[in-house]
């Protein structure tokens, strides 16, 4: 009996139906007239957590089997889907400033969230125009889709879907009551607004040649086991295997991204942490832990640049940086931390922690003796170096801040780590230009290939 109708008409209007009775109303934000929302009737098609994606979708996109009249791609090439999300400039609300997309305040989407289900109808009309309005709507007839015949289609049609990511919803589990949809987020495993992996001690099969039991990857779920394969940047014969070592460096954990989940709940992509960015790869769910952190650090390198961490929504602390000098960049992307080092037992250059995360440099085949040139953000012994670009890509902080940021309660590991550029833009545009890119299939090669020497570890 639940349904949403969306009027467009003048500042717009969403109000949620159960039967007759509307349980709720909200001003929206729509689509600008370059980029008009489309009206029609549809459904929710299923659900993200918005930091998933992009921190400007606020607490959730709702997906919606809807597409823009007039954009062929949207979000770095892909199909150009219309949602329901929440947003981070709640001040908007009754313009006409999106790309299509339907925004309403965090609060309200919260609300929808508790009450609606996947399959719960949308319809959006113009109340304003007679073509447009709900009644003309309902009255258009059901056309027949375009379709291709199923083997031809096998040639690159399919690459264009989209990848899913960490569902909003799952089936609960009752026995009782088999079809019920019950929020994701009231379990106990993912309370926090990030999620990661963090490896079973057990787990893995040992490596004679590398010494330590590695975590197989595997190119889709159920495929063959493979080891992934490093590129570094510009046209050289440096490729290496990397096996995801279990532990990790000084014995640190191994600790992943994930990404998306399989329907049987047995295998679990994640962000594949080598060179290039933004690529992906399976592994088996028994593998691992799931945990969450609410933690994420925002690094803006422009002008002196500046780092901030958030719990949640609530600002922790702000530090200015030094970044990588104009030969030897910073690296931008969207990444976590998967590694807590004491920096005095590396260097003293390092201060007294190494916050490492799985971005590397993109002029570095190596860094610092062989290593594979990840990033880090790390205390210094030249805090009268602070605003300038003179390091070497890390992101260096006074050594009181890395403490603090090292022993914030319930740890840092898992964080969440953008690395941005506002130079010329606003900071959300920033962020949501890094996080729009669409994730790629990891290089990978067979578990037992040997042609290509093992990287070295980063640190």
């Amino acid at each position: 009996d639940l349904r949403i109708e969306i009027d467009l008409a003048g500042e717009g209007e969403l109000t949620l139906f159960d039967g007759d009775d509307d349980v709720l109303r909200t001003a929206i934000v729509q689509g600008r007239d370059s980029r008009p929302t489309p009206t029609h009737l549809t459904y929710i098609e299923t659900g993200v957590p918005g930091a998933a994606l992009s921190l400007a979708y606020g607490t959730a996109v709702l997906s919606m089997a809807s597409f823009s009249e007039v954009l062929g791609t949207f979000g770095g090439g892909g199909l150009p889907s219309n949602f329901l999300h929440g947003t981070n400039q709640p001040e908007l609300m009754g313009q006409r400033v999106s790309s299509g997309e339907i925004r309403v305040p965090n609060e309200v989407l919260d609300q929808i969230i508790e009450t609606i289900t996947p399959g719960t109808p949308v319809l959006l009309f113009d109340s304003n125009i007679a073509a447009q309005n709900k009644e003309a709507i309902l009255e258009r007839a059901v056309e027949a889709a375009a379709t291709i015949n199923f083997v031809e289609g096998s040639g690159g049609v399919a690459g264009n879907a989209s990848y899913v990511t960490p569902q909003l919803w799952r089936r609960c589990d009752s026995a009782a009551s088999p079809a019920t949809i019950c929020r994701m987020a009231d379990d106990e495993s993912t309370e926090g607004r990030y999620s990661y992996l963090v490896a079973k001690p057990d787990a893995g099969v040992y490596d004679d040649e590398v010494r330590s039991q590695v975590i197989t990857v595997y190119d889709v779920p159920g495929g063959d086991p493979r080891v992934l394969v490093h590129e570094p940047p510009g046209e050289t014969d440096s490729d290496s295997r990397v096996p995801l070592r279990n532990p990790g460096t000084l014995n640190a954990p191994l600790v992943l991204w994930p990404l998306e989940t399989s329907p049987d709940g047995q295998w679990v992509r994640v962000q594949a942490p080598i060179r290039p960015q933004r690529r992906s790869v399976w592994v088996r769910s028994e593998d691992f832990d799931l945990r969450s952190t609410d933690y994420l650090i925002e690094i803006d390198i422009a002008g002196e640049g500046e780092l901030i961490v958030f719990d949640g929504d609530t600002e922790v602390l702000r530090s200015p940086i030094v970044s990588g000098r104009e030969t030897r960049p910073t690296p931008l992307g969207e990444s976590y931390i998967d590694q807590v080092l004491d920096g005095d037992a590396l260097s003293p250059a390092y201060g007294p922690f190494v916050l490492s995360f799985p971005l590397y440099s993109e002029v570095f085949v190596t860094f610092g003796a062989g290593r594979l040139p990840r990033q880090s953000i790390h205390g210094t012994n030249q805090p009268e170096l602070m605003g300038q670009s003179v390091g070497s890509g890390h992101i260096r902080i006074p050594n009181e801040t890395i403490t603090t940021v090292a022993e914030l309660p319930g740890g840092i590991l898992g964080a969440r780590v953008i690395t941005f550029d506002s130079t010329g833009t606003t900071r959300d545009r920033a962020i949501e230009q890094k996080a729009n890119q669409p994730w790629l299939p990891a290089h990978t090669t067979a578990a037992d290939d040997t042609s290509l020497q093992v990287g070295r570890p980063d640190f």
